[in-house]
């Protein structure tokens, strides 16, 4: 299948969590106050896979986000991140969405990180987006009480 990057509306975003409720709810609510603060809002579709969590954590996802596009799948199988983003990934796929990126996130990720990288997305695309994407990919994360100057 062949996507039209400059096109694309949509921004798949790819978690796995197992027993980590609330690192998961502060990463998403990062993610989308990132989102939402851009003059031009990708849509975001968010598929996590719940790995055998025990402590509620997919029902208050649902709970905390119930407007948002977050499809979840839950597995009882020992997969860890690296399977379970593969069963998001897989999930993603099928659906068959317009998009040109997928978003490999882990829950304990900066929230700083988070708004960079939905920046860069406005002008991903091109030359310029390749460069883009270089320099987010080398931007480390910083501890929460650092405000890193953000494009």
């Amino acid at each position: 299948m062949m996507f039209d990057m400059n096109n694309a509306k949509v921004l798949c975003v790819l978690l796995t969590c197992h027993n980590r409720r609330e690192k998961t709810l502060r990463c998403l609510e990062a993610l989308f106050r990132a989102a939402d603060n851009l003059e031009e809002r990708p849509r975001l579709v968010v598929f996590l896979t719940d790995d055998g969590c025990t402590d509620g954590t997919a029902q208050a996802v649902q709970d905390a986000f119930p407007d948002r596009d977050i499809r979840i799948t839950r597995s009882e199988d020992d997969l860890y991140w690296a399977r379970g983003m593969c069963l998001s990934w897989r999930r993603a796929l099928k659906e068959e969405l317009q998009t040109a990126f997928f978003l490999l996130l882990n829950d304990d990720t900066c929230p700083m990180a988070l708004i960079r990288l939905c920046r860069l997305w406005l002008i991903a695309g091109g030359r310029r987006g390749r460069r883009a994407w270089s320099r987010a990919l080398r931007f480390r994360t910083m501890p929460r009480h650092v405000l890193p100057t953000v494009v």
